[in-house]
């Protein structure tokens, strides 16, 4: 299993009321709308598949058209740029875009480089140095240069950490300057997920306890795990609460900082960081024991909690209020086979979910966009057989970076005006995740 840093964003106040002004400006909209409907209501419209939406990122609404396609639309034939990148000759395994110095990060395994692209030029811009391979995505602050980045060296020799003997691997997160690489603070993390809250300052962990003598299904020993925090600016231990449960995901929300959100193996629960202390615990619609292990992403401006994972033939897109624990919904999107739920990319600026499905039978692959309201499926774009790796939204251009195998990056437009849905590519009877 892939463990992965959770993507946690810092939506500033202006941002939030802006949503909260652009969902009272839609009921305007909506009302006015009805009343048109109403005086044209004897009038028979013929014409395309479309749909109008109200959208606004900037304060001012405007009208959007979307139209529904008969087949998939290329990411290739609708992208405003695209570009062959690299780093050290490996093809990068993840993209984040820095909302504070407008840059657009790419790592790639076994590579200590951070390689830096700029969003105008399309061209690198830099390289940060980390000391050991970026084994994880990286977390950076919207409001200064730091970045938190996950990297693996070898504890004793001085191979190469890619050839490190499993006995002597040694992974730590390191506090560094987003802009020129100077790391500031080393923190001996355990193997396992974190979440960064740059607001609060503080870095959280979740550790399960291995069992030294524990078999492949049962390599931890059950009721047992620890939330641990850490200081930001000094490096230093803040706290270490015991959880009582075998902890495999943690996600913060950097605009309600108290709240910390941690899955076990069959619930989320909501917990305050400043004293462990479980706030609500909410059951999962999970298949113990075929489920994969929920990869956790936040809506900060909707305080939503996102959990995707793996059921025997689903996989499974579920959505939690941040503030009690009520389950929204629990949407399957496809095949568990097909749709990957280890990598997907909450957009809070747009409500949309970003995903990926690819078909090992046919070599189909999809970029998916998911209404994060509802949790439907709303659009699949092809990308001609390429998998997917990543993404992330530059709101300052309005831009999708669409990370694509082969080191092929692909910035589209956004919204995607043109829409295509077919459930039934995802789909597969005969796919099971249950080993035989």
């Amino acid at each position: 299993m892939r463990r992965r840093i959770s993507r946690s964003y810092e939506i500033s106040n202006d941002l939030l009321l802006e949503k909260s002004s652009r969902n009272n400006t839609l009921f305007v909209l909506f009302v006015a709308a009805v009343i048109v409907i109403a005086a044209f209501a004897a009038i028979e419209y013929k014409g395309t598949n479309a749909a109008t939406t109200a959208t606004s990122t900037t304060g001012t609404t405007s009208t959007l058209r979307t139209t529904s396609v008969a087949a998939p639309v290329d990411v290739f034939n609708i992208e405003k740029w695209g570009a062959s990148v690299n780093s050290d000759s490996y093809p990068p395994d993840d993209v984040v875009f820095n909302f504070n110095l407008s840059e657009i990060y790419l790592t790639g395994f076994p590579s200590p480089n951070i390689t830096l692209i700029d969003p105008l030029t399309h061209n690198a811009n830099g390289v940060l140095k980390m000391p050991g391979i970026v084994a994880e995505s990286i977390a950076v602050d919207p409001k200064s240069d730091t970045v938190v980045v996950w990297v693996v060296t070898c504890r004793i020799s001085n191979a190469n950490a890619s050839t490190c003997p499993v006995n002597d691997i040694s992974t730590t997160v390191v506090e560094a300057n987003g802009r020129t690489g100077q790391v500031d603070h080393v923190f001996p993390l355990y193997p396992g997920f974190f979440a960064v809250d740059f607001a609060a300052g503080t870095l959280f962990e979740v550790r399960d306890c291995p069992n030294p003598n524990g078999t492949p299904m049962n390599e931890y020993y059950p009721n047992c795990g620890f939330l641990i925090s850490y200081d930001l600016k000094s490096g230093d231990l803040n706290s270490n609460f015991s959880l009582g449960v075998e902890p495999s995901s943690i996600a913060v929300n950097q605009a309600n900082h108290a709240t910390v959100f941690v899955t076990t193996g069959s619930e989320l629960l909501l917990i305050n960081g400043s004293n462990g202390q479980t706030i609500e615990e909410t059951p999962l619609p999970y298949e113990t024991p075929y489920s994969s292990s929920p990869v956790l992403a936040i809506d900060p401006m909707t305080n939503t909690v996102f959990a995707m994972y793996e059921d025997s033939t689903h996989t499974i897109l579920t959505a939690i209020n941040g503030t009690d624990g009520r389950l929204i919904y629990s949407s399957p999107i496809g095949s568990a086979c097909y749709v990957d739920s280890n990598r997907y990319f909450v957009n809070p600026y747009t409500d949309e979910v970003y995903a990926s499905a690819y078909n090992t039978q046919d070599k189909t692959s999809f970029f998916l966009t998911i209404d994060a309201e509802t949790g439907h499926l709303t659009n699949m774009l092809s990308t001609q057989g390429h998998d997917y790796v990543g993404s992330a939204y530059n709101p300052n251009l309005n831009e999708i970076y669409l990370l694509l195998g082969e080191g092929e990056l692909v910035s589209l437009g956004a919204p995607i005006t043109q829409t295509y849905v077919n459930q039934s590519l995802l789909a597969d009877s005969a796919c099971s995740i249950i080993p035989v």
